[in-house]
């Protein structure tokens, strides 16, 4: 079992390695022919001399081999407007026919629409593109609204952030399959409810729930609520996020795998105490409806996926090991989308992260030890606090040149009454459906504490 384990580990970091020189670099038939031959020789020389080192590097060559096709692949073409979309009345413009496959993004001024263009233009293979379409914030389009949309397409430009850093914006899209990109376009409806029905059902409770906290609590502290819990941030405002940005804390309002285990956590002691022959069942088809419903970001992805190895190792009565259960979840995540790996900073963090809590926790714990902690449990948060931010800080600080230290203390005081912050938050949404006044009955103790978290983000940027 061990050999087993530490093949699979040399085959798993040699795709990353392929995947990352091919994001990087590009596929080239010579490069890939070239680790072909290498891996064909060094098996041949472990053959022959039976000495483990060949095999070692044999096994990460036929990994990265496997990283640059699949790389490859993923970047071969998609179809192209021309090939899908008719002309439009206007010159320079187009007209496309597709439907809304996510939940709408609404922000303070626009709203984001992903649409997965198809239409009738015959028998056509290869990928059908997928496109951003940013509307105004006075429109009221769906998940499954079909739409004809006319406007001029352009391919998605980088820009330069505040820091004089330049974002990969194309790249960032592409990793989510977004080809194109159209503002302010003129759309027509053709039908709608052509999604599926269970994913329509959920955001349809999503919204729901999220309207219910916004008629308890002021903003933004009902966006706060929602983005602990769902991740919205439609209502933070502008300096608010700022201010979360600067304080270190703009985690707790993305839905980051510290929130969704929360939620997995505690729908895993509900299904305990509802079906305890069946909790690890309900556990997982709860948190898979769970990143359904919150339009499943990498970070969610991966704390679902070890959340759900978690469970089905419980289930069977095998033991569960953190660093297995991160290493599958993030090979399954990149062989199915391989520009998560070099392209999406949110992924790379969320994995740094679990990563510093795995490996790097216990060692800050040791030196904690001679620190004595006047409240109970402080000693943990402020170990996984800082073994966090330690596995995150070099990465964030070289892709984004803007990390600030201050996080190490801002987490402190803001982690420790997150989980509660979200429970209240259920509360006060789950009370709206019963009645307002409810509703807002449970909405004072909620504002108090997403209080505190806003005043922690504000003292701390």
């Amino acid at each position: 079992m061990a050999k087993l384990r530490a093949a699979t580990l040399y085959l798993v970091g040699g795709f990353a390695f392929g995947v990352a020189w091919g994001g990087a670099v590009g596929f080239d038939w010579s490069v890939a022919g070239l680790v072909l031959l290498l891996s064909l020789a060094w098996a041949s020389l472990f053959i022959i001399k039976r000495q483990k080192l060949f095999l070692i590097f044999a096994l990460v060559a036929l990994g990265a081999l496997f990283g640059l096709i699949r790389f490859a692949w993923a970047d071969r073409l998609s179809l192209s407007l021309d090939q899908v979309c008719l002309p439009a009345t206007k010159v320079d413009q187009l007209s496309c026919e597709g439907l809304v496959v996510s939940d709408p993004d609404r922000r303070d001024l626009t709203t984001r629409l992903v649409v997965q263009l198809d239409g009738e233009q015959g028998d056509l293979s290869g990928r059908w593109p997928k496109v951003l379409v940013t509307v105004d914030n006075f429109t009221n389009y769906a998940y499954g609204d079909r739409l004809v949309i006319s406007g001029r397409w352009q391919k998605p430009e980088n820009f330069l952030t505040e820091t004089g850093r330049v974002f990969d914006y194309q790249n960032y899209l592409a990793a989510r399959d977004i080809t194109q990109v159209v503002y302010h376009p003129k759309i027509e409806i053709l039908a709608r409810g052509e999604g599926w029905t269970v994913k329509a059902w959920l955001f349809k409770l999503k919204h729901g729930f999220l309207a219910n906290l916004r008629r308890a609590l002021p903003e933004p502290s009902a966006t706060l609520g929602g983005g602990l819990l769902l991740g919205d941030r439609g209502g933070l405002g502008e300096q608010t996020e700022e201010n979360f940005r600067r304080a270190g804390l703009s985690h707790l309002v993305v839905l980051s795998g510290y929130n969704i285990t929360i939620v997995a956590d505690n729908m895993l002691r509900f299904g305990a105490w509802l079906w305890p022959a069946g909790s690890w069942l309900f556990g997982v088809g709860a948190v898979l409806l769970f990143v359904i419903m919150t339009g499943g970001e990498a970070s969610v992805v991966r704390a679902a996926l070890m959340g759900s190895i978690a469970l089905v190792a419980r289930r069977y009565g095998r033991p569960y090991e953190a660093s297995i259960a991160l290493l599958v979840a993030g090979f399954l995540m990149v062989l199915w989308q391989p520009r998560l790996l070099v392209f999406d900073l949110g992924f790379q963090l969320s994995f740094l992260a679990t990563l510093g809590l795995i490996y790097l926790s216990p060692w800050v714990d040791r030196q904690l030890k001679r620190v004595k902690f006047k409240f109970g449990g402080l000693r943990e948060i402020v170990s996984t606090t800082m073994a966090a931010q330690l596995a995150v800080y070099p990465w964030l600080l070289y892709k984004t040149g803007n990390a600030t230290l201050i996080g190490f203390v801002s987490n402190i005081f803001a982690l420790p009454v997150i989980p509660w912050a979200m429970f209240l938050s259920f509360l006060t949404g789950l009370a709206g459906f019963v009645a307002e006044t409810l509703a807002v009955l449970a909405g004072y103790p909620t504002y108090l504490i997403l209080w505190y978290v806003l005043a922690i983000a504000e003292r701390f940027s």
